[in-house]
């Protein structure tokens, strides 16, 4: 858990020894504390939960964050059965296109029939047309499904933020030491890293 502290020192002794009170911050802004789990004089050991913050409005997000993830690793399956079709689809026009053009030789060498050379010349030019067609939807699906990989990624970070978040709503003492003072439930937390209380480290 983060947390920022307040260095003071105390001579206790002229062997230097000290006391350190650290103030004990909130992990994220704009929300309350729904419950304390200590009160100033008691003394704490490092670990000890001491409030807890409320997270609805991070566990809403969350799961809005894990539906919008979802709908995108849909998506991501649809892009890759389309380039799969639209790779499968060029490489037959591409055959089609060797076909053409194995038709056309027979007809210039007189094997095939002559009468059928000018469909065969527009057949091989509708061919064309069609793979750089193909290719060009093939290119764009690539560019959709990188973007969508990308976004994917972006997301799966997010949530990995958002799950730490709602896991550092439990704060914890710091270290051991004597609760100096502690915000009450209900208490509005406006910014990260505001002070929650403060703890005499002894």
């Amino acid at each position: 858990m983060k947390h920022c502290l307040k260095m003071t020192a105390l001579i206790l002794s002229t062997s230097m020894a000290f006391a350190i009170e650290s103030q004990v911050s909130t992990p994220f802004a704009n929300t309350k504390v729904i419950a304390t789990f200590v009160k100033p004089g008691d003394i704490v050991s490092r670990g000890q939960l001491i409030a807890r913050l409320d997270t609805n409005e991070l566990k809403a997000k969350l799961e809005q964050l894990r539906a919008d993830k979802q709908q995108i690793e849909t998506e991501i399956q649809l892009t890759k059965k389309m380039l799969k079709k639209s790779k499968a689809s060029r490489s037959q026009r591409i055959h089609d296109k060797e076909k053409a053009m194995i038709d056309a030789n027979q007809i210039i060498n007189g094997i095939g029939n002559l009468s059928s050379m000018k469909n065969k010349a527009i057949s091989n030019q509708n061919i064309d047309n069609d793979i750089k067609s193909l290719s060009s939807s093939h290119q764009k699906q690539r560019q959709l499904h990188k973007r969508l990989n990308d976004t994917l990624k972006s997301l799966t970070a997010s949530e990995l933020k958002f799950e730490e978040l709602i896991k550092s709503a439990e704060v914890t003492s710091p270290y051991d030491g004597m609760v100096l003072d502690i915000a009450h439930i209900n208490h509005e937390i406006n910014h990260s890293h505001q002070s929650l209380g403060t703890i005499d480290h002894v």
